[in-house]
């Protein structure tokens, strides 16, 4: 009886220091994600998260969110609300495993069960953007090519992006590109100026051709200059770049299927040669 209240009190706390550091982590994240041309601090915020990204220290979640495509506050509070839930309800079937198999595993499971959960939805986060990720490639020659026609049209860069942005939303099409080009619009709206809020969403993003392609943007709606061309530059540089990719990625996976290969080749030989020694023995024995 001392041992189970024990434990319920261990766990209790355990629970408690969990409940506090994600509502601490929550609450420094939030203030983080205030965009940097809206207030003086956030530059320093910004800085930091990109001398902290270059030591290889992790990501802010707010950063997370925006290279996930979360951008609405429900789907964040859902989120938060997950990192507080999972590590209570797999840190209970932990306690419940605990009680059950008894000795070191009454404190062992419930604390390895918290840890888990607290390490899941983390987990699902990392997944969703590197779809992501793989949609970004996918879509951006595409929505580079959209931009192409617009300029053809005598169209300027902005009204070309809000002409995209506007048949996505009219034909139910929207993709990461075109949300991110959404989301240029919405800062342009709260002040910025487009090359500017180009090359934020950009970086925001972490898809280096997506960062590249919107800096090469920014810089032909600062300075200008034979626009229709420079777009198709780059939608064919965009292309090219993606073929490179898909490329490293097939000859990776043709580098890990030579282990699994290899071990069928060998498992083949090896029961040839135990057929080969047990009819040599069994020849021998006669």
């Amino acid at each position: 009886m001392n041992l189970l209240i024990g434990f319920i009190i261990i766990f209790a706390i355990i629970t408690f220091v969990l409940f506090v550091v994600i509502v601490y982590s929550n609450k420094k994240n939030q203030e983080k994600s205030t965009p940097k041309y809206l207030s003086n601090s956030s530059k320093k915020n910004v800085a930091k998260n990109n001398t902290e990204s270059k030591n290889g220290k992790d990501e802010s979640l707010e950063s997370l969110f925006y290279r996930a495509g979360i951008f609405d506050e429900k789907d964040k509070a859902a989120f938060n609300r997950k990192k507080v839930l999972y590590p209570l309800i797999f840190g209970i079937i932990g306690a419940i495993l605990g009680i059950y198999y008894g000795g070191y595993s009454l404190f062992l499971m419930p604390t390895l069960g918290a840890y888990l959960g607290l390490k899941f939805p983390g987990r699902i986060l990392n997944k969703r953007i590197k779809e992501r990720d793989e949609d970004i490639l996918y879509y951006l020659p595409l929505v580079i090519e959209q931009l192409v026609v617009g300029v053809s049209s005598a169209l300027d860069i902005g009204p070309c992006i809000a002409y995209v942005v506007d048949m996505a939303e009219k034909r139910g099409t929207h993709n990461p590109v075109t949300i991110l080009l959404k989301q240029v619009q919405i800062l342009v709206r709260f002040g910025a100026s487009l090359d500017d809020a180009l090359v934020d969403v950009g970086k925001q993003s972490g898809h280096n051709e997506l960062k590249n392609s919107f800096l090469q943007l920014s810089q032909v709606t600062k300075h200008g200059g034979e626009i229709t061309k420079q777009l198709q530059d780059l939608g064919t540089t965009v292309t090219r770049q993606r073929e490179i990719i898909i490329d490293e990625r097939i000859k990776r996976l043709e580098l890990k299927a030579t282990g699994p290969v290899f071990l069928v080749f060998a498992g083949h030989m090896a029961i040839l040669l135990a057929f080969l020694f047990m009819g040599l023995a069994k020849s021998l024995s006669n």
